[in-house]
């Protein structure tokens, strides 16, 4: 095989993988921790404020029962146009670094306008409305930007790069499971200053806003400027010699094709869309899953089993200690192991949201659905995101070669926000409507044929030439 600095050597060994120690070592470095913390604040600022949106929504003036409904939603339609706006400016002259100030500086206002809805008197509800959106906002807009930047700033260690896929989607999903339970800690703040209060209602907009300021100074101090989600002309190499360390043996190097041709494989210079659209349809897909269980598990578990608020909200952070479990495991096999199939991940995670929703499905009218089926059927569920969604997102930045990582990448977080604002509004309905059995069963039934369509296809030809460093598995 030759590589795009002109060495050659044996197909059949080495295969570029970096050692599992030296990939660490890269994950650590500063704008990459300054990346993980700002990725989980943007996405727990979904949940940390749900336990207590409704009383302090209906507190405000203005607040009503459809409106809440509107705020609920509101925050998936600003991450979806923030996925879609800041992916694309990240691809313009505007760069990552000042597209990410921007995405954080939309979740700094946002939190501030939620935090301080109480001062704007008969409007205090709307204003909340307009604060989710701007969070939402900023979560879809540092999603697609964070992706972009670890496509390229790790391109040249394909093991870097795939353990900081599963290490910066753990912490995403984390962000958007444990946001709940942490709004809990929020309960015994009560504090007064003049006639402003900060309660346990408004508090987690303060905390959110306060973190957003943080995470302004990190990347303003430790990412490098005029980074573009833009890679170089198809005319010239995407990754010159020069960008590998010294220190790197030619037998370490990844089996980059110059040409865009060749990245191609036998599908000659067309873009690979097919399998992008692919893609963006398992990502949603796993999405209708996540939302929902975000949306309805806690009215199925006080209607089926009577079970309080609370007890919800341990159910959803033992789910998400177990998508913990799972990524650790993941994250220390593939370092210390062996590269773990991309492709065997998707579908694993395409299987898991058929068996899990299925088992939630009461197979006898007449009789109340065992609490064990039904823990069962949840956690199975609760896993398809966090086992697939790092899998999708790898394999679609390795997919995509020479096109916009940015925009690309907010094209596909825009998908699954869209199923995050569909997924509640149609759950609740059907809930309340036809039952638990209707809707966890139509849940099921959707992942059917996208888990055949996936599995028909093949994603071995990718930019990387994944079949040959043993990153997925026909």
């Amino acid at each position: 095989m030759t590589f795009v600095d002109g060495t050659e050597r044996n197909e059949t060994a080495g295969f570029g993988v970096r050692s599992g120690r030296g990939a660490w070592d890269e994950l650590m470095e500063p704008s990459l921790v300054a990346l993980y913390f700002a990725c989980f604040m943007s996405c727990a600022s979904f949940g940390i404020v749900l336990p207590s949106l409704a009383p302090y929504v209906f507190g405000l003036p203005s607040g009503s029962e459809s409106l809440l409904a509107v705020i609920v939603s509101i925050y998936s339609v600003g991450e979806a146009l923030g996925a879609l706006a800041l992916g694309f400016l990240s691809t313009t002259r505007a760069g990552m670094k000042l597209t990410l100030v921007v995405g954080v500086a939309f979740g700094l206002c946002g939190s501030w306008f939620y935090a301080t809805a109480s001062l704007f008197g008969a409007s205090a509800a709307r204003v909340v409305l307009l604060g989710r959106f701007l969070q939402g906002v900023w979560a879809g807009g540092a999603q697609s930007t964070q992706q972009a930047y670890v496509a390229l700033k790790l391109a040249n260690s394909a093991n870097a790069l795939n353990l900081a896929n599963v290490l910066i989607n753990a912490i995403a999903v984390l962000g958007f499971t444990i946001g709940p339970a942490l709004g809990i800690l929020f309960h015994p703040i009560n504090f007064r200053f003049g006639s402003y209060t900060v309660d346990e209602l408004n508090a987690p907009g303060h905390f959110v806003a306060l973190c957003c300021a943080l995470t302004i100074l990190m990347f303003l101090a430790f990412f490098p400027a005029n980074l573009h989600s833009s890679p170089p002309a198809p005319s010239e190499p995407s990754f010159k010699p020069s960008s590998f360390p010294d220190d790197l043996e030619a037998e370490q190097r990844i089996p980059l094709l110059s040409s865009t041709t060749a990245r191609l494989g036998n599908e000659g210079a067309a873009a690979p869309y097919g399998k992008l659209i692919l893609l963006n349809v398992v990502f949603g897909t796993q999405y209708i899953s996540f939302a929902l269980q975000e949306a309805i598990t806690t009215p199925v578990v006080q209607q089926l089993y009577s079970w309080t608020v609370v007890q919800a909200n341990v159910l959803f952070s033992a789910a998400a200690l177990l998508a913990l479990l799972v990524f650790v495991g993941v994250m220390v096999y593939q370092s210390t192991i062996a590269p773990v199939s991309q492709r065997g991940m998707v579908l694993l995670s395409l299987l898991l949201g058929i068996i899990g929703n299925a088992l939630i499905v009461p197979y006898n009218s007449t009789a109340a659905l065992p609490p064990a089926r039904f823990l069962t059927g949840f956690f199975l569920a609760s896993l398809v995101t966090p086992i697939g969604r790092p899998a999708v997102m790898s394999l679609y930045m390795q997919i995509l070669g020479d096109l916009p990582q940015g925009t690309w990448m907010g094209i596909l977080l825009a998908t699954g926000a869209a199923s995050r604002v569909l997924g509640p509004y149609v759950g609740v309905k059907g809930f309340f409507t036809l039952g638990v059995g209707v809707v966890f069963g139509a849940t099921a039934l959707v992942f059917v044929p996208v888990t055949l369509w996936f599995a028909c296809c093949n994603m071995t030809r990718v930019h990387y030439s994944l079949d040959q460093i043993g990153l997925t598995s026909r």
